[in-house]
């Protein structure tokens, strides 16, 4: 399961407001990950639409803020 960080919703749309951009990093430095097919690739683009992005979902880590990127 993800944190519930939504505590952090008011500074991210703040940081947004005054020009910012936020994004979310996946993978890290030199991190290897791969798909095994088409749709298993596709399911992990829905679900990080849905948590992070313009999606919805019950478990958004940062609640009503959206993400840039």
């Amino acid at each position: 399961g993800l944190l519930d960080c939504s505590f952090l919703a008011t500074d991210i749309q703040t940081c947004q407001s005054k020009g910012k951009v936020l994004t979310i990093s996946l993978g890290g430095g030199g991190a290897s990950v791969g798909f095994q097919s088409d749709s298993q690739a596709e399911a992990f683009a829905d679900t990080i639409w849905n948590d992070f992005l313009g999606g919805s979902s019950s478990t958004r880590p940062f609640g009503s803020a959206v993400l840039d990127g």
